[in-house]
Order: C-alpha cells, then structure tokens, then sequence
C-alpha cells in the first residue's frame, strides 16, 4: 500500500476503469459502463491528483509485485447529508486478477482497521461485496436508495456504533 500521488493519473485512471468493467457489468446499467472511457477516467484523476481538496477523501493504491496499481481504497467523512455515522468507506476497488488474493482484506485493515465505526453504500446487486463487508463487521440495514445514474439500487451497511434500525427515537 501507498499514497495515491506516487502513481500517476493515467495508471490509476485505466485501473478504476477496468475494475468497474469487470466488477460492475450486469450489476449496473450497461449504458452507464459502456459510456465509460479511459480518456474520462484519466481525466478524472487528473483532477482528484491536482486539486484534492474537491474531492475530500484519503485513498491509498495497492501495488502487484510487478509494481502495478492493483487496486484502490477511499474513504473519508460520511457524503450523506445526515449520516448515521460520521465516517464512511466509499470504495475498494480491486482487479479481478487480484481477487481472492488477500488484497481487499488488506486495503480494508490499512485503510480504515478492524474495529472503526464506518458506514458504507453498496450496490444490491453486488452479492461479492456485500458477503466481503459482512464477512468485516458491516452489517446490511434495511435503507436503500436509487442510483439514478448507475439504474441500480444501494444498500447501507454499517459497522459498528447503532444502526438505523438500533436507533431509538428522540
């Protein structure tokens, strides 16, 4: 694991882009991946790399022996405009070449640990991620909300602190 700024945009940008190709196919709109380009995700990058402060999050990258990116990790203050909890995981992004290897289980316990209170949206569709958070403490809420871009809907999960459903009200 690394800071972000150690790779470049075009490295980084190419990664997340094959990673939503492969993880998101079927799970999303395929119009929305299909829409995807690397001159857009690198585009992307260029711009989270040069002004940080638009895009307030701390991100690490995983690296393969080779010294390739493997993937990806953010996470921040909860984007929510009334959080459950303040502090949110907003992405593991791992090649699929890399699954099964350890790596997410790493990237999670370099990122944000073991035991922090985290909340995270997860796309309903994605059984593979949504096992991943479970098998780390997260536990599905009963709170979904509609992506209007991806045509999918997201599931909250949190660990620890109360979850909506433990919540009493005030």
């Amino acid at each position: 694991m690394t800071a972000l700024g150690r790779y470049g945009p075009d490295e980084i940008g190419r990664v997340h882009l094959t990673v939503w190709r492969q993880a998101y196919r079927g799970i999303i709109a395929d119009a929305f991946i299909d829409g995807l380009t690397e001159e857009g995700a690198v585009a992307l990058w260029r711009d989270i790399l040069a002004r940080p402060e638009t895009r307030p999050a701390r991100r690490l990258v995983a690296i393969a022996p080779d010294k390739s990116v493997a993937g990806m990790v953010a996470w921040g203050l909860s984007r929510d405009a009334d959080p459950v909890v303040p502090d949110e995981l907003f992405a593991i992004d791992v090649l699929e070449e890399h699954h099964g290897t350890g790596l997410a289980d790493l990237m999670l316990l370099e990122s944000i640990g073991e035991t922090s209170t985290q909340m995270l949206w997860v796309l309903d569709k994605n059984a593979l991620a949504r096992s991943f958070y479970r098998r780390h403490g997260f536990v599905e809420q009963d709170t979904r909300r509609y992506h209007d871009e991806f045509q999918a809907d997201e599931l909250l999960m949190i660990r620890g602190g109360m979850g909506i459903s433990q919540r009493r009200p005030s």
